[in-house]
């Protein structure tokens, strides 16, 4: 019995020395970290903590880096492009705006000239035709026969102009002495040389404009429509 008690009080003393006393975890780490040596199950257990440890950290730090720097660099790979594809479409769009003509206003086709306040297209067709046939021709174009209403607008035509004579959109022929612009325009503004309009002859109808071979530049003319002049196409860009 006095053997037995003596083996069960060392055991009791190497269990509290080297396998830790489970109350006392502080002390057992205190002399194993001490002396790893004096506690081989627990340098070992240290060892493989460490191991185990150390590869658990590489591992969250490789994949929270890799992770990180995947997110990122495919985050920041995805803003960039981002950024990139909008600047190229935002450049795309400024050079597409800056080519359609002054603060962005579309510009008017080869051979027309815009009129810089109402940004319309203005084309001197030069083959003569009378008045319901230019008018046919100008809407081929996408427009109508030029309709003048206002003296700046009128000064900017007759600029253009080279024939004696032109067709404007002007008509009373629906009523006679009630002038209207065949595409709508309110007929508020006239631009008529002395005398006119007169209706002469058999009837004149149509609206005309004299050219800069005349002594009459820039005024109207109410003219037949069966007559043969060349013809002023106007239409929005």
């Amino acid at each position: 019995m006095r053997a037995k008690g003596v083996l069960l009080l060392l055991l009791a003393t190497a269990l509290t020395g080297c396998s830790g006393d489970l109350f006392h975890s502080t002390d057992w780490l205190t002399l194993c970290s001490s002396d790893p040596t004096a506690c081989p199950d627990t340098a070992s257990s240290a060892a493989t903590t460490a191991s185990v440890g150390s590869s658990s950290s590489t591992g969250l730090a490789g994949s929270g880096g890799a992770t990180s720097s995947s997110t990122g660099t495919s985050s920041g790979g995805s803003s960039t492009t981002s950024a990139t594809s909008t600047a190229s479409s935002s450049s795309a769009v400024a050079s597409s705006t800056s080519s359609t003509g002054t603060g962005g206003a579309p510009t008017c086709a080869t051979g027309e000239v815009q009129e810089p306040l109402t940004l319309h297209c203005y084309a001197v067709v030069e083959t003569p035709a009378d008045w319901a046939s230019a008018r046919t021709v100008c809407a081929a174009l996408g427009g109508d026969l030029a309709s003048i209403t206002s003296a700046a607008e009128n000064a900017f035509v007759a600029a253009q102009v080279t024939p004696s004579a032109v067709w404007l959109g002007g008509t009373d022929a629906a009523v006679e002495g009630t002038w209207t612009w065949s595409n709508g325009d309110a007929f508020g503004y006239s631009n008529w040389n002395t005398g006119e309009p007169n209706d002469a002859g058999t009837g004149e109808d149509c609206n005309a404009m004299y050219g800069p071979a005349t002594t009459h530049a820039g005024l109207w003319n109410d003219a037949d429509c069966a007559n043969a002049y060349a013809y002023v196409c106007e239409r929005a860009p």
